[in-house]
């Protein structure tokens, strides 16, 4: 709501993103509120924070800022985490611009929030699955988020929506891994 208050396109990412693919998205427990900005307006979305009681942690993230409130710690992305570096990070990222454009507006038990459309959502959480993979270790979370998308989609839809995307950016064997 504040970025919305203030203007302000915004997607919500990862976790409560995927909570709204479980039965019940209370059954997904939270950590924190990612979600993202177009890079032009990072600097206003900060002060929008701000201005609603929101304090920076002034740590230098790679791709976000972190706030912390009374509500909620969030952390604002200028781009989703976990981008690969070298060619296949450029391709990750050229799938990834319109994903503003192409986010999706859905009524929950909170009220209406905007999250981003299927192929992005998956992409983001295989790029994040496979961060804590080769470093944080992947957690319970992380496989049940997995889960309920794929079995959301089925596999017809699966392999239709993301294996030529996967093959291109070479996360298909891990996604086949995961998935099958």
């Amino acid at each position: 709501n504040i970025m919305k208050n203030a203007g302000i396109p915004c997607t919500v990412l990862k976790g409560f993103a995927s909570a709204l693919y479980y039965p019940d998205a209370l059954m997904r427990s939270m950590g924190d509120v990612d979600f993202l900005v177009d890079t032009d307006d990072f600097e206003k979305a900060g002060k929008a924070l701000a201005e609603n009681g929101y304090k920076s942690t002034q740590k230098n993230h790679d791709v976000h800022d972190v706030f912390i409130g009374k509500v909620c710690r969030c952390e604002m992305h200028f781009q989703p985490s976990c981008i690969p570096r070298g060619k296949a990070g450029v391709k990750v990222r050229k799938y990834l611009a319109d994903i503003l454009a192409r986010s999706e507006e859905v009524q929950t038990e909170l009220g209406k929030i905007t999250v981003p459309c299927t192929f992005h959502h998956g992409l983001i959480i295989l790029l994040h699955m496979c961060h804590h993979l080769t470093g944080d270790g992947l957690g319970i979370r992380h496989l049940c988020d997995w889960a309920v998308f794929i079995n959301s989609l089925g596999e017809e839809k699966f392999l239709e929506t993301f294996e030529n995307t996967f093959k291109d950016i070479g996360l298909w064997e891990f996604a086949k891994t995961m998935t099958f």
